[in-house]
């Protein structure tokens, strides 16, 4: 499937069951994949999509258990490449390519796991904010004006990553992170 020049290119809001975007490429959109959903136990697998040139988020999710895998994004601009945002745990943003946004990937939330991702030449690489029990482990940050933000979150564990050629690797602030 291929979506291109929309404002909102995959949109499922407050859903209950399961949700799969699978092999989509999406294209010159202002948002790309947001899923929104209805109860915790609603499982959400957004998977080796491409999403290219977006003007805002490339894709969102609030789900407990997100399944955020193998998608390949570039040029989400001032925007977020992978947001994960809910108060759930369970979610894992795993093997993603993200190169070109104003954040990388941003975690709000609890139980969450970030790990090996590539992120490259964005504003930060990964901000958490609000995170509590969140796992950073084997990603690759190059390049980014910030590799790292951990911002009033809890229970961090950030180990195994690789920050290279950021203009500062990482800052901590109202955390209690281990690095």
């Amino acid at each position: 499937t291929t979506v291109r020049g929309s404002g909102q290119a995959i949109d499922v809001d407050h859903v209950a069951g399961r949700v799969e975007v699978r092999n989509a490429t999406l294209l010159d959109n202002i948002d790309g994949i947001e899923a929104t959903v209805f109860s915790a136990d609603v499982e959400v697998a957004i998977v080796n999509n491409v999403i290219l040139d977006t003007g805002s988020t490339a894709i969102a999710t609030d789900a407990a258990n997100a399944d955020v895998r193998g998608n390949t994004i570039e040029g989400a601009g001032t925007g977020t490449g992978i947001h994960l945002s809910g108060d759930r745990a369970g979610a894992a943003i795993v093997d993603n390519a993200i190169e070109g946004a104003g954040v990388g990937i941003r975690v709000e939330g609890d139980g969450s796991t970030v790990a090996g991702n590539t992120v490259e030449a964005n504003g930060l690489g990964l901000q958490a904010f609000g995170a509590r029990g969140l796992t950073v482990t084997r990603n690759l940050f190059v390049g980014n004006n910030m590799g790292a933000s951990v911002i009033n979150s809890f229970q961090v564990v950030v180990y195994d990553n690789l920050f290279d050629n950021d203009g500062t690797n990482a800052e901590e602030l109202f955390s209690d992170a281990r690095w």
